[in-house]
């Protein structure tokens, strides 16, 4: 028979012979614990009960449901599916919604102490199994209950000629506690404990906390790991501090021999006692005139001294100024034939090239027909300052505003406009625009109706617009 150590979980093999009388006391070689081993008897076999064994009297056939496994010491069942994953469950109308469910199936292992698991699949009746379970862990509990009740002499209220056997010695226990014990330090080297008990047939029990403590095992060690490289980090700092603080004397002296052998090489190199020239000995030069021109004994001609005389009487405020030459675009109207004339119009036959003033009225109006309405703000904005109450300029400059995003000052610009007089048709349709975004549909219709009074190319897009906001 297997034999389980209640307290640690460890298995063990033991002949059925040895197991007499009303069981066999086994001392657990791993933690000591001492425990009775019954034998696997009929209950015809068994002798009368005596007075220090409660034996319960058999009633009418239990349900597996009606049974609390709690009252017999069993908190409750586990069920190890083949993933590794264990699910605790306290009765068999639990499992029997597991397996239902498809989250057990027959080759999963069940057990109620976490030691001892058997394969669902091997066993033929359910309930006639949890009821066995119940009812010996009933028995071992009145056991338990009769030891700890019994007074006086013998081992827990056994009688002197039926004590059960001390069997820890015998050969072929110990030869497989000695086989365990040897496999148990080979598999746990570290001594961490016994490892959870797997079903015969299947694979070693897998802990869902293994992965959490090497996890954990690695955040450790990689907090101490920091504390070696700061130590590392300061010992390279010490030595750094010591090598800055060594003497510089051999940097300096150096140095030093370099500035000398400088300062005599400068001194003593080659040319330094050379003897000024004679001039009896050289030769002097002498400047070669132009033609037509005379040479003076200073060696300089008639014109040079003609070029030096009228430098010196040109005084710093009769220099003339470079004119002013302003970039204008290549369609820039100043650069058309007919135009106002620009700083790009060549001078005529002899003339000389001037600066025009530019012309920004012109520039606002041809850079918003072009849609160049950046540019067209920036001449409007110059223009309307000159003509602050022209009306054909403000209306402009409401436009290039509006179409640049700026539609609160186009607004106020084309307000201006309209009330100084003069303003183009195509205002209208920037001042319908703004009151259409503001919400103002009636005004947006009123000046897109002043707008459709010219006749516009865009006619039949400005009356959908229309017909918009009446909700057509």
């Amino acid at each position: 028979m297997i034999v389980t150590c209640e307290k640690c979980g460890a298995r063990y093999k033991l002949d059925d012979g040895k197991v007499t009388g009303r069981g066999a006391k086994i001392t657990c070689p791993r933690c000591k614990h001492i425990f009775v081993v019954f034998p696997d008897v009929n209950e015809a076999d068994l002798p009368p009960p005596t007075a220090a064994t409660t034996v319960l009297p058999k009633g009418p056939t239990r349900s597996a449901e009606s049974l609390d496994f709690r009252k017999v010491g069993i908190p409750s069942w586990k069920v190890k599916v083949r993933i590794g994953l264990v699910y605790d469950f306290s009765d068999i109308k639990t499992l029997r919604k597991y397996i239902a469910d498809g989250r057990v199936t027959s080759e999963d292992v069940i057990s109620h102490d976490g030691a001892t698991w058997v394969t669902i699949g091997d066993i033929p009746d359910l309930d006639a199994y949890f009821v066995s379970v119940y009812e010996r862990a009933e028995v071992a509990q009145a056991e338990k209950a009769a030891r700890a009740s019994g007074g006086g002499g013998g081992q827990g209220g056994f009688e002197d000629e039926d004590t059960p056997t001390m069997i820890v010695g015998m050969s072929s226990l110990g030869n497989d506690i000695a086989a365990e014990a040897l496999k148990t330090s080979q598999s746990d080297p570290g001594g961490r404990g016994p490892s959870p008990a797997t079903p015969s047939g299947e694979g070693p029990f897998v802990d869902p906390f293994a992965a959490l403590r090497s996890k954990q095992r690695d955040r450790a060690q990689q907090q101490r790991r920091p504390g070696a490289a700061a130590a590392a980090a300061g010992a390279a700092a010490t030595k750094a501090n010591q090598a800055e603080k060594r003497s510089p004397l051999p940097l300096i002296g150096v140095a030093v021999l370099l500035a000398l052998g400088a300062g005599w090489y400068f001194v003593m190199g080659p040319g330094a006692n050379k003897p000024p020239a004679d001039p009896a000995t050289t030769g002097q030069t002498t400047t070669v005139p132009a033609d037509g021109a005379t040479a003076t004994p200073d060696g300089k001609s008639d014109l040079q001294k003609q070029i030096d005389q009228t430098l010196k009487e040109v005084k710093p405020n009769e220099m003339v100024d470079e004119p002013t030459r302003t970039a204008v675009r290549p369609n820039d109207p100043r650069t058309k034939a007919g135009g106002a004339g620009g700083a790009n119009t060549p001078p005529p036959d002899g003339g000389t090239t001037s600066s025009a003033p530019i012309d920004h009225a012109a520039n606002c109006r041809s850079f918003g027909k072009q849609g160049d309405w950046g540019q067209a703000a920036m001449a409007c904005a110059s223009a309307t300052a000159a003509n602050p109450g022209d009306g054909a300029l403000l209306a402009w400059h409401g436009m290039a505003l509006y179409n640049t995003g700026k539609k609160g000052d186009a607004a106020s610009k084309l307000n201006a406009a309209r009330k100084a007089g003069g303003m183009p048709s195509e205002a209208y349709k920037v001042l319908g625009h703004i009151a259409r975004d503001n919400g103002d549909v009636a005004g947006a219709k009123g000046y897109y109706q002043q707008y459709l009074s010219s006749n516009p190319s865009d006619k039949a897009a400005i009356e959908a617009e229309i017909s918009k906001l009446d909700g057509n």
